[in-house]
């Protein structure tokens, strides 16, 4: 789980801090970077896959994955399957360079409390497609 909890906020703000957003910004890097894409179905049911050629990309409302996304390698045959709760995030986004890939999810922009944290619940988990 990644949160962001005011702890303490100024006077005058009503316990609430300013507009802030909460950024899953993990880096993977690649074994093979020509040979890997990511691969997930959209909210709106459409089965996508990106390859490194896309540089980067954002998903928003109805594009963005329905809660999972994975890291395919084709070499290895192996995946590393990002899941998420869809409804603590706003965004999804995409970034290759060289030689890795960043597979971030970004919540909504919004004031926070003690009362009211940002929190984005998320797992990884590295599974076997098949054998090379």
């Amino acid at each position: 789980e990644s949160s962001i909890i005011a702890k303490s906020v100024g006077a005058g703000s009503g316990g609430f801090s300013r507009l802030v957003c909460l950024r899953v910004h993990p880096t993977f890097t690649l074994v093979h970077p020509t040979e890997v894409f990511v691969k997930f179905t959209s909210i709106d049911g459409k089965d996508c896959e990106y390859g490194p050629e896309i540089g980067e990309k954002f998903f928003e409302a109805n594009s963005k994955p329905n809660g999972e996304w994975m890291l395919v390698d084709k070499c290895e045959g192996v995946a590393l399957v990002n899941r998420f709760s869809v409804n603590e995030v706003c965004k999804c986004f995409i970034v290759w360079d060289a030689g890795t890939c960043n597979l971030e999810l970004w919540s909504e922009e919004r004031p926070v409390s003690k009362e009211s944290p940002l929190r984005i619940c998320h797992e990884y988990e590295v599974i076997r497609l098949w054998t090379p």
